[in-house]
């Protein structure tokens, strides 16, 4: 039971109550003695894993996740090789980057159809030879309103 002895003795050196609460969960769990022994690994490195995984989830900067989520989390770090973490972590970040590039994307592509339309209003409302009204079977274009000019006919 070595693996679990490391387990208790790093988290000892702790002062992070929930991450006390993970180590406390990984000591009951026999079955992972062998892996708490990897020499590469943490509980520290274990943690920031956790956060990371748990800033995937996060919408607006905020996230709930269960604490059977989270010991999922834990076990799977122990669990996995190294380099199959530091992948699985590449690609999380890729994909988390790629919604924020999609959304950027679209808030752009909206602000140009708004400032489209915009243009668009403000050319027809500029034109000073459209016919806006009828007076006295007569055609008024927008600067014969203006001038008032239609008043006298």
């Amino acid at each position: 039971m070595e693996g679990i002895k490391r387990i208790k003795k790093l988290s000892q050196e702790t002062k992070d109550s929930s991450l006390k609460k993970v180590a406390d969960y990984l000591i009951t769990r026999e079955d992972m003695n062998n892996r708490y022994l990897n020499q590469d690994k943490d509980l520290n490195k274990m943690w920031k894993y956790i956060v990371d995984k748990a800033r995937t989830q996060a919408v607006d900067g905020a996230a709930y996740i269960d604490d059977e989520e989270v010991y999922g989390w834990a076990i799977h770090y122990w669990d996995e090789p190294e380099e199959d973490l530091k992948k699985e972590n590449k690609t999380a970040k890729k994909t988390t980057k790629s919604k924020a590039e999609k959304e950027a994307s679209s808030e752009k592509e909206n602000k140009e159809t708004v400032d489209k339309t915009v243009e668009k209003e403000q050319e027809s409302v500029q034109n000073e030879n459209d016919i806006i009204f009828k007076w006295k079977g007569k055609d008024v274009t927008r600067a014969q309103f203006n001038s008032k000019e239609y008043l006298s006919w």
